[in-house]
C-alpha cells in the first residue's frame, strides 16, 4: 500500500487514504497537504522544491474554483489535526517526544499555508497579507480513538462501491484501502461490539458474495489489526469458509497455533507435501470444506470414488492423519490454516 510518511514519525500515515477523490478538489488537496506536512515535519524542516511548487499549484486551483482562502487554512488545520490524532505521539510515555512533534507540525502548517497563500493570490492578482499563519490549535482534548478494521473479499465490488457503502455506515471518517491482498476498512468505532455490528451491515450491503472480516483496535495499533484481519481472511480462505462476517473467535485455534513456532512449523511440515502438489490440495480442501464427509468432498471434485481414494490414500500416507477421523481431520484443518497464514 502506498503511504506518505516514512516510518520515523512513528505514525500510521495510511489513514490519509481515507480522502477518496469525490471531485471536487477537497480531497485532492489534503491528501497533497498531509504528503507536505509529512515532508517537512520527518525532514530538517525543510521540503522539496518539487512538494513546494505543488502546494503553490494547489493554492492556485483552489482560487479557479472560485474557492475562499479561508477554507484553505480551514484545510491545514484540520490535516494537522489528523496527523495529530494519527500519530503515535500522544501516547503515555512520549510527552517529551509529543512536544518537539508538536511544535514541528506547528511550523510545517505555517510554512504549507504560506506557500498556499502565494498561489491563491498569484491567481486572483491580488497582495497576498504580509502573514497567514495558521491559527493557533488549542491542546486536543479527547479519548484516544478506536477503530473497527476490516479486511474484504469482495469479487468484482470496484472499490467505489465498497467506498459508498462503508462511508455510508461508518461515516465521513471512515478510511477504505486497497493492498494487494484486497481491501481494508477503518472506521471509528467506541466498542467492539459497534465493531461487529458495523461490519454486518456492510456486509449486508456489499451482497453474497462478500467475505469479511473484522478485529476492533485502538488508533495506535491499527496496523497490528490490519495483519490481523489479514491472517483470518486468510484462514477462511484457505479452509473454505462461504461468505460471511468472521473475526477472531471463529478461527481461534487455528491463530494460535499459528503464533507459536514450534506448533506451527510442526503442523507446516506436515500438511506442505500435499500442499505443493495441486491436486492433493484440492482433495485435502475438499475434505475439510466437507466436514470430513468423503463422500460428499467427492461429489464437490466431481470425480469417480475409484478415483478419489486413491488421492485420499496419499494424503493418508503423506500426512500420517486419517482425514475420516474427527481428530486427524481437526488438525489436518489447523495445519492448512497455519500454512496459509504463515505463507501470506
Amino acid at each position: 500500500m502506498t503511504t506518505h510518511a516514512p516510518a520515523s514519525t512513528g505514525m500510521d500515515s495510511r489513514l490519509d487514504l481515507g480522502f477518496a477523490d469525490s471531485g471536487d478538489g477537497g480531497p485532492s488537496l489534503r491528501r497533497e497537504l498531509f504528503a507536505a506536512l509529512i515532508e517537512v515535519v520527518s525532514g530538517s524542516g525543510e521540503w522539496s522544491e518539487q512538494t513546494a511548487a505543488r502546494i503553490h499549484g494547489e493554492g492556485v486551483a483552489w482560487a479557479a474554483r472560485g474557492e475562499p482562502v479561508s477554507a484553505l487554512r480551514v484545510a491545514v488545520q484540520e490535516t494537522t489535526e489528523h496527523i495529530m490524532v494519527s500519530s503515535g505521539y500522544t501516547t503515555a510515555g512520549t510527552e517529551g517526544a509529543r512536544g518537539e512533534f508538536d511544535r514541528r507540525l506547528a511550523d510545517a502548517g505555517r510554512r504549507v499555508t504560506r506557500e498556499l497563500n502565494r498561489g491563491f493570490f498569484a491567481h486572483t492578482g491580488r497582495e497576498a497579507p504580509a502573514s497567514a499563519p495558521v491559527p493557533p490549535r488549542p491542546e486536543p482534548v479527547y479519548a484516544p480513538p478506536a477503530y473497527a478494521v476490516m479486511a474484504l473479499r469482495v469479487p468484482g465490488r470496484p472499490i467505489r462501491d465498497v467506498e459508498e457503502v462503508a462511508r455510508g455506515h461508518g461515516g465521513p471518517e471512515t478510511a477504505v484501502l486497497a493492498s494487494a491482498r484486497g481491501l481494508y476498512v477503518l472506521t471509528p468505532a467506541a466498542r467492539h461490539e459497534e465493531s461487529v455490528d458495523l461490519a454486518g451491515r456492510i456486509h449486508r450491503d456489499l451482497g453474497a458474495t462478500a467475505r469479511l472480516a473484522v478485529h476492533w483496535k485502538p488508533y495506535n495499533e491499527v496496523t497490528a489489526g490490519q495483519l490481523l484481519v489479514d491472517d483470518i481472511c486468510a484462514v477462511v480462505d484457505a479452509l473454505g469458509f462461504g461468505p460471511g462476517v468472521y473475526q477472531l473467535d471463529d478461527v481461534l485455534v487455528e491463530y494460535a497455533a499459528a503464533q507459536t513456532p514450534d506448533i506451527a512449523q510442526r503442523l507446516v511440515g506436515m500438511v506442505q507435501p500435499v500442499l505443493d502438489d495441486r491436486v492433493l490440495r484440492e482433495t485435502l480442501s475438499a475434505v475439510i470444506s466437507a466436514e470430513g464427509d468423503t463422500d460428499l468432498a467427492c461429489e464437490l471434485l466431481t470425480l469417480r470414488r475409484t478415483y478419489f481414494d486413491r488421492r485420499l490414500r496419499r494424503v493418508e500416507e503423506l500426512t500420517g492423519r486419517r482425514v475420516e477421523g474427527p481428530r486427524d481431520l481437526q488438525v489436518l484443518r489447523t495445519a492448512v490454516a497455519v500454512a496459509a497464514i504463515m505463507r501470506h
